[in-house]
């Protein structure tokens, strides 16, 4: 497994991420400062680092500079362990070097998904520069020898026949150099390479047209039957004619086999596009806590994002019987638990075109009618409150556990943007937030509860039974519905 160096000043901290890390399985080192990590570097071959922001003496930006101007072979992917939040100073760790961030607090879930993907990024990383390297000693070992590298070397007519041939033509199903006279060069070639042979006699027609005028023509040619590439150059010799001596010879081509060469530079190609696959996934989980349109947004350069919104479906739902399995299970058994809830939902939430909004605690919020101009978001929202009533017994049967959820919804204007000015977090304000949260917790378990906006949207599509009226915080009695079903079509 991967060396990691985990640098923080914090006992308490350094004994967490290290127990956490070697349960995975990782080899890890500890460092109390930067002055530390750097002498611990300067000895050996680190490339994972998980840095904290602040420290004494040295903090962690200025130890993510200090290590990219000393240690820029090979590359180290460092991720940074910080407690803020805001834009700037993302930004700020980013300029000084760093990867990837984690913010405190953090569950063993989350720092095992991002030092997998740094891991994935090293060896990639590596592997990149290990075919460069070998690519450029293959270059050299090309440039030193090519004298002496076996190639097909012809002269040809006009027509494309063969007049004479090196020796190496030999190797072709042919007894003696003298056999090749008079066979036309792709006939030639498809003696032992029959699907690059008839490439050739395509690629003729154009070089001898080239040839004709006087210019070299150079083309690459693969047999795809018996995975072998070529470069073939055609070099003029008289194509006007007027050389007595020599009037017989048009042109001169060699033929040679640069397979290994060919197959180094697409095992460098897969392995660029896999890095920036693979840097694409880091970049999605830094920005997972924004919808993506936002996150492109600020990307480029907005400071302030907030958008009224006409017409919008919230919804929220809740854990109902999670609390007493706070005190039965561990800590871990609670987030697993947690994680394939939520994890599920984030699935659904994209299945159905909505956009979950947050979690907090055992509380799930999720919006529909924001981020695009469908009128359809009620529909999509009550299908969607549907689909989670019944995942949740499905991960009931399947985890063993016996949840249920209670869910809120209701539709009408809403204001969306991230708050403030700094902080990466994206939310929801106005009535229609605050009325689906008042449905969720008046409502019951395993029941979904609408108010009267909301059912105004839904009839058509869903079948409601009326609750009638309820005392709702803040707003009085309150006319609700229950969202029982689909209709069926007729």
């Amino acid at each position: 497994m991967t060396t990691i160096l985990v640098v923080d000043d914090t006992e308490i901290n350094l004994n967490l991420i290290e127990s956490l890390l070697s349960y995975s399985g990782h080899t890890v080192l500890t460092a109390r400062d930067g002055y530390q990590a750097l002498e611990m570097m300067s000895q050996q071959t680190i490339q994972l680092l998980v840095v904290d922001w602040m420290m004494p003496r040295m903090d962690g930006i200025q130890l993510i500079r200090a290590i990219r101007e000393q240690f820029q072979e090979p590359y180290r992917y460092i991720i940074m362990l910080t407690g803020r939040q805001e834009r700037d100073a993302v930004i700020t760790g980013l300029g000084a070097g760093a990867d990837d961030f984690i913010t405190r607090p953090f569950n063993a879930n989350e720092l095992e998904a991002r030092i997998a993907i740094g891991v994935r990024i090293i060896e990639l990383e590596n592997r990149m520069r290990d075919l460069i390297l070998q690519t450029e000693r293959s270059k050299q070992i090309w440039e030193a020898t090519t004298d002496s590298i076996v190639q097909l070397i012809c002269l040809l007519d006009r027509e494309g026949n063969v007049i004479r041939a090196n020796g190496v033509v030999e190797n072709w199903r042919l007894a003696s150099a003298y056999q090749a006279k008079g066979l036309h060069i792709s006939h030639l070639l498809g003696k032992v390479y029959r699907d690059a042979g008839t490439k050739l006699g395509i690629i003729w027609e154009t070089a001898q047209h080239e040839l004709a005028h006087g210019m070299e023509y150079n083309v690459e040619c693969q047999d795809e039957k018996l995975g072998t590439y070529f470069d073939i150059h055609f070099q003029p010799i008289n194509p006007f004619g007027g050389l007595a001596e020599q009037e017989e010879a048009f042109a001169a081509v060699s033929i040679q086999d640069v397979t290994e060469r060919k197959q180094l530079e697409l095992s460098l190609q897969e392995a660029v596009t896999q890095l920036a696959i693979e840097r694409d996934k880091a970049d999605n989980v830094l920005l997972n806590v924004l919808p993506r349109p936002i996150a492109e947004r600020l990307k480029a350069g907005e400071s302030t994002i907030a958008e009224y919104y006409d017409s919008a479906t919230v919804l929220f739902a809740d854990l109902v019987g999670f609390t007493p399995l706070t005190v039965a299970l561990s800590p871990r058994q609670l987030m697993e638990i947690l994680n394939t809830v939520f994890s599920t939902f984030d699935a659904m939430t994209k299945q159905h075109h909505t956009e979950k909004i947050k979690t907090i605690g055992d509380a799930y919020m999720v919006v529909a009618g924001v981020l695009d101009s469908e009128p359809d978001h009620a529909k999509r929202i009550g299908k969607l409150a549907l689909a989670m009533m019944h995942m949740m017994n499905v991960i009931n049967d399947h985890v063993g556990i016996d949840l249920e959820l209670r869910i809120g919804i209701d539709s009408g204007h809403v204001v969306a943007g991230v708050i403030g000015t700094t902080k990466f977090s994206y939310d929801l304000w106005g009535d229609v937030v605050n009325t689906a949260s008042r449905m969720e917790s008046t409502g019951q378990a395993g029941k979904i509860q609408v108010t009267e906006r909301a059912y105004e949207l839904l009839k058509d599509d869903f079948i409601l039974e009326k609750r009638g009226l309820i005392d709702v915080k803040g707003k009085g009695m309150t006319l609700t519905y229950w969202l029982i079903g689909e209709k069926k079509e007729d």
